[in-house]
Parts: structure tokens; C-alpha cells; sequence
């Protein structure tokens, strides 16, 4: 299993970025600094920032410099100088890189089907954390100093350069026209709302009371969060709509239990741990697979810093104890019902759209009783290799187009899939589409694992079965 995670560079990213986000940027584990440091909104601040600025990289120097990539060494460097000196403009620096890293992520997984991301997206997270824990416990500054090496040689695979070509601005992303947008829109508000608990939570953390061994703790809180993200991993496509409200119920049941400050350390944060582990691994793989763009994706990500910042600054300006003042927390949760109900539309609907093989098969051409069915003259055309191949007909062209587009194909994967349906080989698809063959593979990667098949022998059968 190991040697699977450590393959897939989607998940070798994602590994790095949680360690990032909760070692440097939210529990700020490996760093060396008091109790009084409260230096998480300097990182979250960085990371709102770099999001548009990932957005700027990746589609105008990723093509000609490849810029962008060398940010995993550049945030290297960065964690090796907040060892050195630990202050708010560094963690700023790094937040600020960690938004074009994130954004390396969703090209990585874009247009992957969200069956396909929810174990990749899991098996990252869970490794993270308990490397985190691992690096926790050797001596200052040692983990900080492992993660900075596997930053610099860590190697995460490059994105297509088509993957970066969307123009989409930030009016047209939010303007909603979109069906599959505004269903998304819904799990933005959701997001913001349950994160802004998340805030709260952190807070609290920060100047917890009453807790018992903190290591002991730190274990059990580690072993629920793990919990939930294996309760989505493992829960039946037709179930996982349900998922979101048990993290609310759960988020839920624990602020009530707040009421009784003496419980708070053993009931009140495990449950918490349960529904973050929910929600992590759900929010981060419904925002790979359902945004479409650039833009799209850096503002589902920029939500989590933006809601957990609200939440912390509610929790400095209210009370020092928002749980406390439970009334408020038990508002914030009902909120998150709203758009709740409206988003788990979004499961309901891709639900329907199976994307496994079964979708590929052609439907036959529609005829009236009065006419005479005939078998259509083939077009003949001539290929590289001098031989003839004959060209679908037109209704079965527009046929496989439709099937490309329920599969979530990209303008050039759908390229790809109208010569892969002509039985071409990959040197002849390259010199048809001026691309390069090592490019045609990853197109024909991808285009297989959408469609839910092993190769073009079980693609081609599928179709014309």
C-alpha cells in the first residue's frame, strides 16, 4: 500500500501539503515557538493571497519557465528560515507559496471522477498526520529539517501544460450561468460555514484547559480523525451525500456538551476530531472533482483560510471561550443546514451519471418504421502507415463526443478519444495532434481511468460491444 501512495504523485503532493498546512501553518507543530506565538492568521493570510497568485503562475509562466514547479523548493527554503528566525512575515512568505502549491494539486487531479480522488485525497491526509506525529516527537529542529529535504527532492509529477490553458476570470467563475458552478456554489457556503467552527476550534486549542496528558490526547484525537476520513473512504457512492450531516450532527452533539466544562477534554474535541476528519477529506475531493477551472478551484480553496481567520477573530472578540457561550457556535451550525440541504444535491444528481464502462456503450441510431435500414458506406481516409481505417459515421461521431463529455474529458483528451476510437497507435495520434508521445500517454492515462478501463483494447471493446 506504501509503494501505491508513494507512486501516485497526486497523493505524494497532497502528503507535503498537509504537513505544510498543519506542521507549519495551523498547529504549527515543528516550529519552535511559545505559547504566546499565535501565528496561524500570518500563514492563512499568506495562502488567501497566493491563491490568485497560483492562479497567474500556472497559466502564464507554466508553459515557458515552469516557474511554478520550482515553489516546493522555494517553500523549503522558507520553513529552513523560520528555524532560523520564527516570525509573522516568514509564516506570511510561506502561506503565500503554499497557495501555488495547492493549486499544482488541483491540476493534478482535475477532471479525476470524485470515486477516484476520495481514497487518494484520505490516504494523504492520514499519512500526513501521522508523519506529523512522527516528526513531533524527534528533538528541535529535525522534523522541521526533514520536511524542508523532502520539499527539495520530493519529485511531485508535472500537470499537463493543457491542464493550465482555461481563461476562466473571476466574474465569469461566480456568475453562476453554469449549472454544475452553482451547485458547486452551494458547497462554498457550506464550507465557509462548517470551517468557521474550525476557527473557533483552533482557538480554543490554543489556550485549552482542563486537558489531560497532552500526548495521550494528541493520539486519540489523531486515531478519530483518522476515523472519520476512513468512514468516507469506505461509505457506498449512494450514501456519501449522507456524510456531511454527520459531521454536523457530530460538530453539533460536541458544542453541547461544552455546556458542561468538565467534560469538555474527554467527549467534546473527539467528536470534533470525527467530523474534521469527515469534512477534510470530503471538501478537498468535491473541490478537485467538480471545479472546472483555475479560478474555480482557488476559490473553494481560499474558503478554508478565509472561514478558519472569521472563526478565530469571533472567538478573540466575543469571548475567550466561544464554546462557552455555546448559543453562538449552535447558530453558526444551524447556518451550515442551509446550503447543506441545497449542496447534497450536487451527490444526488453525479450520482445518476455512473462513469464507469457502462456509459461507453453506443446507443443505436434512432429510425422510424418506414425506413429502410442500410449499412452507411464507411469514409475511408489514409493513415501514416499507408493503411485504411474507416471513420465513425456522423451519429456515431456525435455519439462518442457525448460520451466524452459525461466522462468530464477535456477539449484535448477528447482530441485523444476521437483518434483512440480509430484504433490508432500512439506514434500516429502524435503526429496527427503535433503533441509528443510521452504527452499522448498521460492523455490516454487519464482518458482510461475516467472511463473506468485498463487500456484501448477494453476502451474499443466497451464501445462497440
Amino acid at each position: 500500500m506504501l509503494s501505491r501512495i508513494c507512486s501516485d504523485g497526486l497523493t505524494r503532493g497532497f502528503i507535503l501539503t498537509t504537513l505544510i498546512l498543519l506542521g507549519v501553518g495551523l498547529e504549527q507543530g515543528l516550529l519552535n515557538r511559545t505559547p504566546s506565538q499565535n501565528l496561524t492568521i500570518w500563514f492563512l493570510c499568506g495562502n488567501i493571497l497566493g491563491l490568485p497568485v497560483g492562479v497567474y503562475l500556472w497559466r502564464k509562466l507554466y508553459a515557458t519557465t515552469l516557474f511554478p514547479l520550482y515553489c516546493w523548493l522555494l517553500e523549503g527554503i522558507v520553513i529552513v528560515s523560520a528555524a532560523w528566525r520564527l516570525v509573522g512575515p516568514v509564516l506570511f512568505i510561506s502561506g503565500l507559496i503554499f497557495g501555488v502549491l495547492i493549486l499544482h494539486i488541483f491540476l493534478l487531479g482535475k477532471s479525476r471522477s470524485l470515486s477516484s480522488l476520495i481514497p487518494r485525497v484520505g490516504a494523504a491526509i492520514i499519512t500526513g498526520n501521522i508523519l506529523l506525529t512522527l516528526l513531533e516527537r524527534l528533538p528541535w529542529p529535525l522534523g522541521l529539517a526533514w520536511l524542508a529535504i523532502a520539499l527539495a527532492g520530493w519529485r511531485i509529477t508535472r500537470p499537463p501544460p493543457e491542464a493550465t490553458l482555461d481563461e476562466t476570470g473571476l466574474k465569469k467563475a461566480i456568475s453562476f450561468h453554469d449549472e454544475k458552478t452553482r451547485r458547486l456554489s452551494w458547497f462554498w457556503l457550506f464550507f465557509l460555514c462548517f470551517y468557521t467552527l474550525g476557527g473557533l476550534y483552533y482557538s480554543i486549542l490554543d489556550h485549552a484547559y482542563g486537558l489531560p496528558n497532552r500526548m495521550i490526547f494528541d493520539l486519540v484525537s489523531l486515531a478519530l480523525y483518522i476515523l472519520g476520513i476512513l468512514l468516507v473512504i469506505f461509505t457506498p457512492r449512494n450514501l456519501l451525500r449522507y456524510t456531511p450531516y454527520l459531521a454536523v450532527a457530530l460538530m453539533g452533539l460536541s458544542i453541547i456538551i461544552q455546556i458542561s466544562p468538565e467534560t469538555r477534554s474527554l467527549y467534546a474535541y473527539p467528536l470534533m476530531d470525527i467530523g474534521f476528519g469527515i469534512m477534510d477529506c470530503l471538501s478537498v475531493s468535491v473541490i478537485l472533482a467538480f471545479s472546472q477551472n483555475l479560478t474555480e478551484a482557488a476559490i473553494g480553496f481560499a474558503l478554508f483560510p478565509v472561514s478558519i481567520v472569521f472563526g478565530m477573530l469571533i472567538s478573540q472578540n466575543i469571548t475567550q471561550n466561544p464554546f462557552k457561550d455555546y448559543q453562538w457556535a449552535l447558530s453558526v451550525l444551524f447556518l451550515t443546514i442551509i446550503p447543506l440541504g441545497f449542496a447534497a444535491r450536487l451527490f444526488k444528481k453525479t450520482q445518476k451519471e455512473d462513469r464507469s464502462a457502462t456509459l461507453l456503450a453506443l446507443p443505436p441510431a434512432a429510425t422510424t418504421s418506414s425506413e429502410k435500414v442500410t449499412e452507411p458506406s464507411p469514409l475511408m481516409f489514409s493513415a501514416p502507415n499507408n493503411t485504411s481505417r474507416p471513420l465513425p459515421s456522423n451519429t456515431d461521431q456525435l455519439n462518442l463526443l457525448r460520451i466524452a463529455t459525461t466522462l468530464g474529458l477535456s477539449e484535448r483528451e477528447k482530441e485523444v478519444f476521437m483518434e483512440l476510437v480509430q484504433n490508432k497507435k500512439l506514434k500516429e495520434i502524435a503526429e496527427d495532434l503535433g503533441l509528443a508521445i510521452g504527452t499522448i500517454k498521460a492523455l490516454c492515462n487519464r482518458i482510461y481511468e475516467k472511463a473506468g478501463v485498463k487500456g484501448k483494447k477494453e476502451l474499443l471493446k466497451t464501445l462497440y460491444k
